[in-house]
């Protein structure tokens, strides 16, 4: 058998974004080299956009205490909010002040605050009419997939 160091890499990074990442910090590195990796592939432009990392704060889309009365339980099972939460999918980056309005509140009142920030990887989720665990469960896939891709891999 022929062992391929590369698709062992690979394989062994894709393990290590698929467990929960409740270290904040470390998230937010994850995070920040999607926006990276995605800004990198952008067409060259008259205008630029850059990240302030000091300014950005982690934000999880899927709250991880969810407010009862909320969207966050009626449409994510429990199953799938514990398999998620912590997952980069589920994440995206605010300052510190909108992190702090959108709480733990439902989708259709965070959407509003994820729309204020110029920040393409967090306005997508605010164009959306509905969020569901298929575009948690692929927006995951698609940041790994870029990351990874990124580091060459």
């Amino acid at each position: 058998m022929v062992f391929d160091l590369e698709t062992s890499k690979i394989s062994e990074l894709k393990t290590l974004f698929d467990k929960n990442i409740k270290e904040n910090d470390i998230a937010k590195l994850m995070i920040a080299r999607y926006y990276y990796a995605i800004d990198n592939h952008l067409p060259d432009d008259v205008v630029s956009q850059s990240l302030d990392f000091d300014k950005a704060t982690l934000e999880h889309i899927i709250p991880q205490t969810p407010n009862l009365a909320t969207n966050w339980i009626t449409d994510f099972d429990k199953t799938f909010r514990e398999a998620y939460t912590y997952k980069l999918g589920n994440m995206t980056l605010l300052t510190q002040k909108m992190n702090s309005a959108a709480k733990n509140y439902d989708f259709a009142r965070k959407k509003d605050i994820y729309g204020k920030t110029k920040l393409n990887m967090t306005t997508e989720i605010a164009a959306l009419s509905v969020i569901n665990p298929d575009f948690i469960t692929k927006r995951h896939e698609r940041i790994v997939a870029c990351i990874i891709n990124d580091l060459g891999l």
